[in-house]
């Protein structure tokens, strides 16, 4: 007898609360210096490079003494590069605080799922499409 019984799904009037299948489907792309970067799907080896860029992110704002300009922007080019590798720190050292706040929140977003590619943003289609006032 095996050890894990598989039985017959259960059917249920259950509605779905979440598609997991979508959310591996398409890199997250945004735009900065005029180039654009993306957001792939991650592994769980590469969620591990997150999370732990993440944990010294928190503890770095944890610190009792003052935390230097330095040491902000190398922990968040840590965490943003985790899952974004085109992203340097002379990148994250020419972001505006709204800048950062934004691909850092986008990341984060990406990593549980909440984020979705939108068709067509940042595409030639797109600005195509702009540009002659269709939307």
């Amino acid at each position: 007898m095996s050890l894990f019984a598989f039985k017959k799904p259960i059917e249920s009037n259950a509605q779905v609360v979440s598609d997991l299948d979508a959310l591996v489907a398409e890199p997250i792309a945004f735009r900065f210096q005029g180039k654009l970067h993306e957001i792939k799907p991650i592994s769980t080896l590469e969620l591990l490079r997150f999370t732990n860029a993440f944990a010294q992110l928190q503890q770095l704002n944890q610190k009792s003494d003052t935390i230097s300009v330095e040491e902000l922007i190398d922990a968040y080019t840590s965490v943003i590069s985790s899952v974004c590798p085109t992203i340097t720190r002379e990148h994250v050292k020419d972001m505006t605080q709204a800048q950062v706040s934004a691909l850092f929140q986008l990341v984060m977003d990406s990593v549980v799922g909440k984020a979705h590619a939108q068709p067509g943003v940042g595409s030639e289609d797109s600005k195509k499409k702009q540009s002659s006032g269709q939307t």
